[in-house]
């Protein structure tokens, strides 16, 4: 009696272990400038949860900055279009994760023509960008590692501004007005360890244990009532 018994509750008890699930975590950064080197703490899959089996990585970046270009020069500079600003943001390469990820990979890239500016003549101007949704997958185990504690995984990132002058120094620049912000969206794939939820085990439990009894009482009255009618 007691084999099928236990039988029964193994097959209800593994039916409850072995599925995947699935937790994500956002870690947001905001550097207060647009020169910027900046680390983001990325929180980590914590081992007691269950085994990790992949992570992905979403990357959403904007910055943005007001440019104010002089031009220090004489004709005919100020006829023809004098320069472009470049604004890019990137994530670094200073750690393992990093490396493993793809080094000097570039989030964001804006250009911005400016106008032809008469000599003694100034103008502002704005620019900026978003990088929104790039991401990177990976399952290798010695990567994954990195990802695993109750802390956090620090990643680097940083940012570049580029003046492309046509002319030499004829043209002055400055940048004010910045702003910037970068989050990651760290989603992890894993098997939960093999401990039902309590609510379901209790579930599961109770209905075993109300068979059992069932059973019992109809093998009791079987045998009362056999052994009556001899």
């Amino acid at each position: 009696m007691k084999k099928p018994f236990f039988s029964l509750l193994a097959l209800v008890m593994f039916s409850f272990s072995g599925r995947a699930d699935t937790v994500s975590y956002e870690n947001v950064v905001s550097p207060t400038n647009i020169d910027f080197n900046a680390t983001l703490g990325i929180t980590q899959f914590d081992p007691s949860m269950g085994t990790l089996n992949s992570v992905q990585l979403s990357f959403y970046g904007a910055f943005g900055m007001t440019i104010t270009a002089t031009n220090t020069g004489t004709p005919p500079i100020s006829t023809l279009n004098p320069a472009g600003i470049v604004l890019q943001m990137w994530m670094g390469n200073s750690s393992a994760v990093d490396m493993a990820i793809n080094p000097n990979s570039r989030l964001v890239r804006e250009e911005a023509d400016l106008p032809a500016i008469a000599p003694g003549d100034w103008l502002t101007t704005t620019l900026s960008g978003t990088g929104d949704g790039t991401f990177v997958s990976f399952t290798d185990s010695s990567v994954l590692g990195y990802f695993e504690g109750t802390g956090v995984t620090p990643l680097d990132f940083y940012s570049t501004h580029e003046a492309i002058n046509y002319y030499g120094t004829s043209f002055d620049y400055s940048f004010s007005d910045p702003n910037a912000a970068i989050a990651v969206v760290s989603t992890y794939d894993f098997t939960p360890t093999s401990v039902p939820e309590p609510s379901v085990a209790a579930v599961g439990a109770l209905g075993i244990g109300i068979f059992h009894l069932l059973r019992r009482c109809k093998n009791k009255l079987l045998n009362k009532y056999s052994l009556g009618g001899v």
